[in-house]
């Protein structure tokens, strides 16, 4: 069984949380220096998904890698996951998942990724979430949007030229902090329901 250094892509592995760590937890938590990836070679949103998604399973972390597709698209397809501003935080729930997966990736020529505000993506933050762990996904999705709400946190991320710098940035002084973004009634009925 290959070592997870060996794996090429940019995926961090979320091991379930331990009971009693709830709210204090970190995204850093998550970063893993072997696992960031600071140059994604697809263009389209479909094809980048994909391109998530092959590389997650090269780490063998998925079973199904159609099954993951079609749950990401048809989760792009309640709206966008392309926040704006350059960013998007694809995501969705699977049945049969052990584990959380994160994914950070950039783009440096950017991706058509049909974002609310019709910007190319440059950066990517991926994650998956078993099915039956609602309460670990919101905590997930909230702290993303936490830290992607800071211009200077997003600004170093987008600089980074290589996976080092990448890992590095991740595990900076503002991303350590426990916060977590309010997350409206509909925005939570919507992610408990993909």
């Amino acid at each position: 069984m290959a070592r997870i250094r060996d794996c090429r892509p940019a995926v961090f592995y979320c091991a379930p949380l331990p009971i009693g760590k709830g709210i204090n937890m970190k995204i850093t938590d998550f970063v893993s220096r072997h696992l960031v990836q600071a140059h994604l070679k697809s263009h389209t949103k479909n094809a980048v998904l994909s391109e998530i998604v092959d590389q997650i399973s090269v780490c063998k972390k998925i079973k199904d890698n159609k099954e993951i597709l079609e749950r990401i698209l048809e989760r792009e397809k309640q709206g966008s996951t392309g926040i704006g501003n350059g960013i998007a935080i694809p995501h969705a729930r699977i049945k049969d998942l052990n584990e959380a997966v994160l994914f950070v990736g950039l783009s440096r020529k950017g991706i058509d990724y049909a974002s609310i505000d019709g910007k190319p993506v440059h950066l990517i933050v991926f994650f998956l979430t078993p099915l039956l762990e609602s309460g670990l996904h919101v905590k997930i999705l909230s702290q993303i949007g936490t830290i992607l709400n800071d211009k200077v946190v997003v600004g170093q991320l987008m600089r980074c030229s290589n996976d080092d710098e990448l890992f590095h940035a991740l595990k900076k002084g503002e991303i350590e902090k426990e916060r977590f973004l309010s997350l409206s009634r509909e925005d939570i009925c919507l992610e408990l329901e993909t």
